[in-house]
């Protein structure tokens, strides 16, 4: 398997932050958050995963409205009842950047897999370059909501690995183009304890502190 490149974010760090209204108005971003803020169903969508004792993933429901034909299913949140703690972010504050000791934790992590498992770290890699491919499909680069990029079935493939790729797909969340990400690791994780409040708007719908705050809380974790 070649060699992985490790996502370089040393100068990148002293760089001046965008704050939340910067990014809520740029394109494609402002229009997913739009869509997620005025329409009831895109809150459900966004919310359905973390409801209910029992519980299908929200998977089959954005298919059905994407008109696909892929479903899956998933187990219920267990575990803490309670969402990650987070910093409450105001609408002009800075994105909150990835602390250096979650970066090197999702490393560490990364790099103790590929030595155990490097079979799955393969396919995971393989099955995450193709998802990432067909973001710039016809059918999704077309659209204006992040969220078709989880109606095809490349996704499908990453999702049917399972939650041992959880670390793996934390690891991919180090690289800021590969925020999408986010969207597979809330359909992994099962445990409240490690997912953002849908509730807190701010934190939940920006998609990129989104992003880093999954890194920053998964920070230490023992897989």
């Amino acid at each position: 398997m070649p060699p992985v490149q490790l996502p370089n974010n040393g100068n990148g760090r002293s760089s001046p932050m965008p704050t939340q209204s910067q990014l809520l108005s740029d394109g494609d971003l402002q229009r997913d958050q739009s869509s997620a803020e005025n329409s009831q169903d895109a809150v459900a969508l966004e919310q359905a995963p973390y409801q209910g004792k029992t519980h299908v993933s929200t998977l089959p429901e954005i298919c059905d409205l994407l008109n696909c034909q892929v479903t899956v299913e998933s187990p219920s949140p267990s575990g803490s009842k309670k969402y990650a703690k987070v910093p409450q972010t105001g609408p002009f504050a800075p994105i909150q950047r990835i602390r250096q000791a979650a970066e090197d934790s999702a490393i560490n992590a990364y790099g103790t897999i590929r030595e155990s498992n490097p079979e799955l770290v393969q396919e995971f890699e393989v099955k995450w370059i193709a998802w990432k491919e067909a973001w710039y499909s016809d059918k999704v680069s077309r659209s204006s909501n992040a969220r078709d990029r989880c109606c095809c079935n490349e996704f499908h493939e990453l999702f049917h690995i399972g939650p041992i790729i959880r670390p793996l797909v934390i690891y991919k969340l180090l690289d800021p183009g590969n925020w999408t990400g986010v969207f597979l690791y809330n359909y992994l994780e099962n445990d409240k304890k490690y997912l953002i409040d849908p509730g807190d708007v701010i934190n939940f719908l920006t998609m990129q502190l989104h992003n880093n705050l999954i890194v920053n809380i998964n920070q230490g974790r023992e897989w």
